[in-house]
């Protein structure tokens, strides 16, 4: 009997972010096993979803072929989730500590930043997952340069910022350094990044390209500079197999979030801009997820027609 490929219903709730994450986990299983993948726009729903999960309803899935596995990021997929799963007997998998009780939900992934308490159903990453891979051949003489900007964990300083680029274009006469902003940048420093004038730098405006260039340029890239805000970011660089750097932001408020990055540095993961490099540091945390879940629940493979 042919193989059938591993039924995933993928629910989306339309942020990019959450997207993100749920996509690094489906490419990760695509490259262990035959997956055919449905996706299921969803919403906060409050009160509906949390009766259809009750009763063992999910009527977004009918039509759909039954899944094994379904998955989910964000607090608005949460309730959907859980109805889906219930409706179809198929694994929970949630992206990011949810907002119902661990024990619902057969796999939640949480970043160790998150500081996760300890639960049967809690498996902890490094970061988020992502659908980053480095390029079979890295670009030794490019780098990238990635600058985001204010958020509630942290100022942006102009004239920091634009410092510390002109720092790391001293530092290597060899290296060929692309600038991208982000949506989160102040339009005085987008402005000010147009106006360098540097032979061994390119700008790139973040609107005038999508997503999938900046991850095609950052998988090439043997070397990136991050601002420290942009704590997403950092973790695909690393994903990528880049040697990541840190343009230090000044921190807004003392939490977890404005914790990450010294975290990072103490563990020899990145580094400071003006240290020594500690080297590429690559995370493959979406792979070593995809095989966990695999081995952890046989059943999944039988679905796919392997043995256990």
């Amino acid at each position: 009997m042919p193989a059938q490929p591993l039924v995933i219903w993928q629910l989306a709730d339309g942020r990019a972010g959450h997207e993100r994450q749920v996509q690094g986990l489906l490419d990760a299983l695509a490259r262990r096993t035959a997956i055919e993948t449905h996706r299921i726009e969803v919403g906060a729903r409050g009160l509906r979803a949390a009766l259809d999960a009750w009763r063992r309803h999910f009527p977004a899935g009918h039509g759909l072929p039954t899944p094994q596995l379904i998955v989910g990021a964000g607090h608005a997929s949460h309730w959907s989730l859980l109805a889906a799963s219930r409706a179809s007997s198929a694994k929970s998998v949630c992206l990011m500590r949810p907002s119902l009780p661990l024990g619902w939900f057969d796999v939640v992934i949480v970043p160790a930043h998150d500081q996760p308490r300890a639960h049967p159903a809690v498996w902890v990453s490094e970061g988020v997952l992502n659908p980053m891979t480095p390029a079979t051949e890295k670009e030794s003489s490019h780098g990238l340069i990635l600058v985001g900007g204010p958020s509630r964990h942290h100022h942006c300083d102009d004239t920091q910022v634009l410092a510390a680029i002109d720092q790391i274009l001293s530092l290597d006469k060899t290296m060929h350094w692309t600038l991208c902003d982000s949506p989160r940048t102040p339009p005085s420093l987008r402005t000010a990044c147009g106006e360098i004038n540097h032979d061994r730098l390119s700008w790139v405006p973040f609107d005038s390209v999508d997503r999938s260039w900046l991850t095609n340029r950052l998988g090439c890239a043997s070397r990136a500079y991050v601002t420290s805000d942009s704590v997403n970011m950092i973790f695909e660089a690393l994903t990528s197999g880049a040697d990541v750097g840190i343009i230090e932001m000044p921190a807004a408020r003392t939490d977890r979030v404005s914790a990450i990055v010294p975290d990072l540095i103490a563990n020899h993961r990145v580094h400071a801009l003006g240290h020594d490099s500690v080297g590429p540091q690559q995370l493959a945390e979406a792979d070593r997820i995809a095989a966990l879940l695999l081995d952890r629940f046989p059943q999944l493979s039988v679905a796919n027609g392997e043995p256990t």
